[in-house]
């Protein structure tokens, strides 16, 4: 049944799929979940990065770096004139953000596994 079940999960998800070959060890770590996750932190925290660059050097235009301009997706400010907020990578930030700590929820339901038990990550 498992290799039917793999062989159908392969071919819909086009992936190359495989048995573990110690299905004890694979029950008993979650290292592979949790190597991803945090793969993606680390890709998460890099974008972050970029985007407190790119909201810095796009501040002014009058007091600032105002060294690029970025496009206008929603009215600025009111009160300061020629104001673009930076809306794009405010929403980057965010989802980086909530990534880096749906990675630390995964590091830390990891740690609570017993035995073979992986009882938080299904």
């Amino acid at each position: 049944m498992r290799k039917e079940l793999i062989k159908l999960l392969s071919k819909e998800f086009k992936l190359k799929l495989k048995q573990p070959k110690n299905y004890f060890e694979q029950n008993s770590s979650s290292g592979d979940l949790e190597y991803l996750a945090q793969t993606l932190s680390h890709l998460a925290t890099d974008l972050i990065k970029i985007g407190n660059d790119l909201r810095f050097m796009a501040s002014g235009p009058l007091a600032g770096v105002h060294e690029i301009d970025l496009p206008s997706v929603q009215p600025g400010s009111s009160i300061m004139p020629g104001k673009i907020n930076p809306s794009m990578v405010e929403a980057l930030t965010m989802v980086s953000a909530q990534v880096i700590g749906n990675s630390q929820t995964v590091h830390e339901l990891t740690t609570l596994a017993q035995l073979e038990l992986q009882q938080f990550i299904p």
